[in-house]
């Protein structure tokens, strides 16, 4: 998700970030991002389920965003389902994703 820097504060403020990425928290980390994210969904009508379309709503106030959104989780879910619950990796997307990760922290040319 991407925050406005005052909503993104007044998120954690709220729901405090657990240790695992940046010091102080920032928007622009994946891993404080996410946890704000869902705090702001569960604010917003998520929790357990509830109100899931509205949560994403308030997020974005456009009803097309909201199914896209929507529609998008209900292909990981049937992709999940189709794996018989093996969400493992291939082996190219593995390879993928540790070559990505041992590119973080190196300049950009």
């Amino acid at each position: 998700m991407q925050f406005l820097q005052s909503t993104f504060d007044s998120v954690i403020a709220q729901h405090p970030i657990p240790p695992g990425g940046s010091t102080p928290p920032s928007r622009y980390n994946p891993h404080d991002a996410i946890y704000a994210a869902a705090g702001y969904l569960c604010e917003s009508g998520a929790r357990d389920g509830r109100d899931i379309y509205g949560a994403i709503l308030t997020y974005n106030h456009a009803d097309w965003y909201v199914s896209q959104v929507l529609n998008q989780a209900a292909q990981y879910k049937q992709a999940a389902a189709n794996s018989g619950g093996d969400t493992r990796p291939s082996s190219q997307a593995q390879q993928a994703v540790n070559y990505a990760q041992g590119q973080l922290g190196l300049p950009y040319s």
